[in-house]
């Protein structure tokens, strides 16, 4: 029990207890408390809240008297309470005297007790507000204590506090022989102003900005002269000014001085000693005093001309806030070797991202929904799509590997496909493969990254950018993987489903049976030699041209019996040997033209659908030689109709000069025979393809000239001629050209 009390005495001793008053009163039914408190007794007025608790109001004493030996101590506390906060004056005292003498280990020992401490504090609702005051003198010898048993002190320090901050004149006097103190000094508005005195060395504080340290060494105080020297013209600048000129203002508030005052304040001042625990009621203090320190940063780096200020600029415009925020907290611990200048715009875009960033957290979430649900639609196409099958169509199935059979003219040909551990595939599904693992590959590196939140200090799974960029990107792509793995399939499919019925076909039709055959050849050959997805449906649509163009030209090759037939019909009724003959011509000249043809495409398809372009050529350039041949011979036939008119018209005119007449008669007649026996009579009939085309050209000409001429005749059936040209004419009868020559003059 003694040793209890006897460290009670020593905790006294080392802590004084600052004690609360209060002005405000409420209108509550008071009660009185009198009665052990702790180790002593107290005796305070009180009123009970809506909970129940005790809240002090009114006024607090305590009392405390402990005795060891021959060594006494008392304590005594008073002050007011208002409504459970300190309010007014607050005195605690402490008084201990006496000596006695133990054994300790056969040894006899004197310990020796002597304190005498004398607090006043001020309080406003809890907070200290006006005289800070205290005076402790201490010679203590407790040998149990060791080297810490020997305490020896002599201090007096006084302050005033204005709601919970050091205002006005201070002073600290600490004759300790080992570490004395004595200071003095002022504070105005938070902040240390004019001389401040620490053991005669002077520091000195205009508006709050330290210009002088003696306590620096000589380097520090010159430094700080030329400092203050060179920030003279910038004291009542703007701060914006200030950094302009690479000056600035930091603020110290727990720094030396400031340091020292708290912990003389701390000394007899202690939120944390039991009996301010157990009175309770004091909030304790804001500040005891700030100051600024000139900052110079010519002889610092520029901000803006660093790679990471490019890194944060760059993560700003891309509006990647997580990034942002991320690298900046990562490097703002090294911002105090730049200029605050060229940090102002980096500062204020991290403040605006702080203010954006839960909103863009939120909407965070739903790019993350949007990854999710990629992740199960691509995850049910692969399952639906590339799940394990057994193949239709010609196939057959051997472990780890998709069999193709084609039919070559040596037999059955085995296509494998590889299946790479995923299922059996048709050779879409394996062309397609490199797609769907690349989309898969992508998908896996797409990780959410870790944020933890400045301000709550809560970790988020978030996106960056650059992974919603490539996750649009993702989604793109497999919106296109989807339609084109369709068309892959769905090409595939068609093609080989026409190879199918091609040979299904063939057993009636030679050239379906070769197309088949040549067609399935080109497929195995695809699957064989393109390994990737786009390649293979070039092919496939290569393929599928050339099926079309095979069959389009087959029917129109087919199509000539028909035009053979339709011509026969229209030459049908031919009044004559020349027409019958040409149309002939042309029948046989078709015919021969279609064997040669499908030999043409049957030899074109054997050697690939890059050699349809020589059919298609020269059909076109035969059909285009047709029709020239078709329309000469219809002229020809039109020209016919037409001479055999002209000669029936001619035969009935009259002419009035019998000289004209004579002639006009003989010209029909020697004209007339010359037609009939060139063209008429089967000459040149039997002739090559070119030479009676152009032999029924030459008819046509001739024809139109005979018809020309007699035309010229009828038109001289009124004249009448003179001695002079029937003279002319009658000498020019050996000479049938000359004749005609000068009847057409007249």
């Amino acid at each position: 029990m003694q040793d209890k009390s006897l460290f009670k005495i020593l905790r006294f001793s080392f802590c004084l207890i600052a004690i609360l008053i209060t002005q405000n009163s409420i209108a509550q039914t008071l009660k009185t408390f009198s009665g052990s408190f702790d180790d002593g007794k107290a005796t305070y007025t009180y009123y009970l809240d809506e909970y129940g608790n005790k809240v002090k109001h009114g006024n607090f004493t305590y009392s405390e008297s402990i005795t060891i030996e021959r060594a006494t101590a008392s304590v005594k506390i008073s002050g007011f309470f208002s409504d459970g906060k300190r309010n007014g004056k607050w005195t605690f005292e402490t008084v201990g005297k006496g000596s006695f003498t133990k054994n300790v280990m056969g040894t006899y020992v004197k310990y020796n007790l002597n304190v005498s401490q004398n607090i006043r504090v001020n309080y406003k609702n809890g907070i200290l507000n006006g005289e800070f005051y205290y005076r402790a003198i201490q010679n203590d010898y407790i040998p149990d204590l060791g080297q810490y048993g020997h305490v020896k002190a002599d201090i007096t320090s006084q302050f005033f506090f204005e709601d919970g901050v050091v205002k006005g004149k201070f002073t600290i006097l600490d004759k300790d022989k080992d570490e004395p103190q004595n200071m003095s000094g002022t504070i105005l508005n938070g902040y240390f102003d004019g001389l401040l005195s620490d053991n005669g060395r002077e520091l000195v504080f205009t508006q709050g900005i330290m210009t002088k340290n003696q306590n620096w060494n000589k380097n520090e105080q010159d430094k700080l002269k030329e400092n203050v020297q060179l920030f003279q013209p910038y004291l009542n600048s703007s701060t914006e000014e200030r950094e302009i000129n690479n000056f600035s203002l930091k603020e110290y508030c727990s720094n030396y001085p400031t340091s020292l005052l708290e912990k003389y304040i701390a000394k007899f001042y202690n939120s944390n000693d039991y009996l301010h625990d157990e009175i309770g009621g004091d909030d304790g203090y804001k500040s005891a005093g700030c100051y600024y320190l000139i900052e110079n940063f010519n002889d610092k780096l520029d901000f803006t001309q660093t790679n990471l200020y490019k890194t944060l600029e760059t993560a700003k415009k891309n509006v990647d806030v997580f990034e942002f925020i991320s690298t900046y907290n990562n490097a703002s611990s090294n911002f105090d070797k730049y200029k605050p200048s060229s940090l102002k715009q980096t500062n204020l875009n991290y403040l605006e991202s702080l203010a954006q960033l839960d909103s863009i957290l939120l909407l965070n979430a739903s790019w993350l929904e949007r990854q999710e649900k990629l992740k199960k639609n691509f995850d049910n196409y692969y399952k639906t799509t590339f799940a394990k099958e057994v193949i239709a169509k010609r196939t057959d199935v051997a472990r780890g590997k998709a069999i193709f059979y084609v039919k070559t003219e040596s037999g059955a040909k085995k296509i494998f496909c590889q299946e790479n551990g995923r299922g059996f595939f048709t050779p879409a599904k394996c062309m397609h493969t490199d797609a769907v693992q690349n989309m898969l590959n992508k998908l896996n590196q797409l990780n959410p990254t870790w944020f933890r939140h400045p301000t709550n200090g809560k970790q988020y799974n978030i996106l960056t950018v650059a992974q919603i960029k490539d996750l649009t990107n993702l989604e793109s792509e497999f919106e296109h993987l989807e339609k084109d793995f369709k068309l892959l399939e769905e090409t595939e499919d068609a093609l080989i489903a026409k190879a199918v019925a091609l040979d299904e076909a063939s057993k009636k039709n030679t050239f379906e049976k070769s197309l088949a055959d040549v067609l399935y050849t080109m497929i195995g050959t695809a699957m064989i030699t393109k390994h990737k997805a786009e390649d293979y449906l070039q092919e496939l649509t290569q393929l599928t041209i050339f099926l079309q163009n095979s069959i389009e030209l087959k029917s129109r090759i087919d199509g000539y019996a028909k035009n053979i037939s339709q011509f026969e019909v229209e030459v049908g009724n031919s009044r004559n040997t020349l027409e019958k003959a040409l149309s002939y011509f042309y029948q046989i000249d078709c015919k021969s033209k279609q064997d040669e043809f499908y030999v043409l495409l049957q030899n074109s398809i054997n050697q690939g659908y890059l050699q349809l372009n020589k059919v298609f050529d020269a059909l076109n350039q035969f059909e285009k030689n047709q029709t020239e041949a078709v329309e000469k011979i219809k002229s020809v036939i039109k020209t016919t109709d037409e001479f055999n008119t002209m000669n029936t018209t001619f035969g009935a005119v009259e002419f009035k000069d019998k000289t004209i007449a004579k002639y006009a008669k003989e010209i029909q007649t020697i004209k007339l025979e010359s037609i009939n026996g060139t063209y008429l009579a089967n000459k040149n009939i039997s002739a090559a393809g070119s030479s009676i085309l152009e032999t029924t050209i030459q008819y046509g000409v001739e024809v139109n000239q005979y018809i020309e001429l007699l035309n010229k005749l009828i038109a001289l059936k009124n004249k009448e001629l003179n001695k002079e040209q029937t003279k002319k004419l009658n000498s020019l009868k050996k000479n049938i050209d000359l004749l005609i020559e000068e009847l057409i003059k007249m």
